[in-house]
């Protein structure tokens, strides 16, 4: 062989050797990886939500069926129509008797309503407790399999009033949440806890204010499966939030309407986690959610007062409109090959509506509610933008003590 063939042989060898034994594919083209790491995102937009309306329901009864300007003129005047028996009409007539009987039969309706309302905002404790079940999908997009979910949510609660005006109370929730990704098994199980404080205030003219302070400690634990292996990884999260509402109490007879405004924000931490089982296993860097949302709604119910207690059908319409977003995070394979595969949520921000329909039962010592949640969310007019809905439906009991 020629000098000159050995150099052109030894050439091609070298080419050969610095070709990579095998190129690393970026883990965001799975619709599995991606919609998996999604759901631990879109989980923080989800508990948001459910671990506040809790407080606001509750807080929503007080202020709907009690007006701190008009108790003491309700108990007087029940106890001057007791008291005080129509002297129209000749006494001892058939006439004066039925009447004196539809004012004392009123005079005891007002009177169980006075109760009622007083027994709700006094200088009594009140401890109280909720539960929800949350079923719902986030719709498929070119990047993401489709995301079903069923989350549970328990709170209970302790609160005191302090004045005619002002109530603060603790709460206690715990969540757990099973999401599955597409049709390959992919899945999360997530459990939190978490402690909030909340506060309202009477304002003038029937207006009022809630705000909650809280925060809540995530552990996730994700399953993929890839071929034959099983890669499984653990994350831990953290979620901070504040929420503020104003609302506005009109009563026309037993018809009250409410609108109301509010605002969201929160920020969650979600930690780095590595997955194990498999040599294309990855790892994952921090993301940091910053939570904003508006909502505007009302609500209309129907008071019934009966000698059993206080009937409360009601209706919800609310739109709202989310501004959150996430920074940017990355991705890489647990052997080090390959390089840092960088990327960014962008379905984050959209508007919903949610429509609620419901009944509260009042009685002497407590307070039994249950209702259902329908949420839409979507922004179609955005790329990549996918449909979220869920159906909750939450029982609500609470004692006084």
């Amino acid at each position: 062989m020629t000098p000159k063939k050995c150099s052109y042989l030894i050439c091609f060898i070298s080419s050969i050797s610095i070709l990579p034994a095998e190129s690393m594919a970026n883990p965001w083209e799975s619709r599995d990886i991606t919609g998996l790491y999604q759901s631990q995102s879109e989980l923080m937009h989800r508990r948001s939500r459910n671990i506040i309306n809790p407080i606001l329901l509750r807080l929503e009864k007080i202020w709907l069926t009690r007006r701190s300007a008009t108790k003491k003129n309700v108990t007087e005047r029940v106890i001057q129509t007791v008291h005080e028996p129509s002297s129209t009409g000749k006494s001892g007539s058939s006439d004066s008797i039925a009447q004196y009987e539809d004012q004392f039969l009123s005079s005891m309706t007002r009177h169980l309503y006075s109760f009622l309302e007083n027994s709700l905002w006094s200088n009594n404790w009140v401890i109280w407790s909720s539960g929800s079940v949350d079923i719902g999908k986030t719709g498929a997009t070119f990047q993401t399999e489709q995301m079903d979910h069923q989350t549970d949510g328990l709170t209970i609660g302790i609160e005191g009033s302090f004045g005619d005006d002002k109530l603060l109370g603790v709460v206690v929730n715990a969540g757990e949440d099973k999401t599955g990704v597409g049709l390959s098994g992919s899945r999360m199980a997530t459990n939190d806890l978490g402690l909030a404080a909340y506060a309202s205030l009477s304002m003038v003219n029937n207006y009022h204010m809630d705000i909650i302070y809280g925060l809540n400690k995530f552990g996730s634990n994700t399953h993929r499966n890839l071929g034959d292996d099983i890669l499984k990884g653990k994350r831990d999260s953290l979620l901070i939030y504040q929420s503020i509402n104003i609302g506005k109490d009109l009563r026309y007879s037993n018809l009250s309407f409410k609108p109301y405004s509010k605002i969201f924000i929160g920020y969650a931490n979600l930690k780095p986690y590595s997955e194990t089982g498999s040599p294309k296993a990855l790892v994952f860097s921090e993301q940091h959610l910053h939570l904003l949302k508006y909502h505007l709604g009302a609500v209309v119910d129907h008071q019934l007062v009966t000698s059993f207690g206080r009937f409360r059908p009601f209706a919800r319409v609310e739109h709202g409109i989310d501004l959150s977003q996430s920074s940017g995070f990355y991705s890489s394979y647990a052997t080090g090959e390959g390089e840092l595969y960088h990327t960014k949520l962008h379905h984050l921000r959209a508007s919903h509506w949610r429509f609620s329909l419901g009944v509260d039962f009042n009685f002497y010592d407590g307070w039994i509610t249950t209702s259902y949640d329908r949420w839409e969310e979507s922004e179609m007019h955005l790329d990549n933008q996918p449909m979220r809905e869920s159906d909750t439906l939450n029982l609500e009991l609470l004692l006084l003590f």
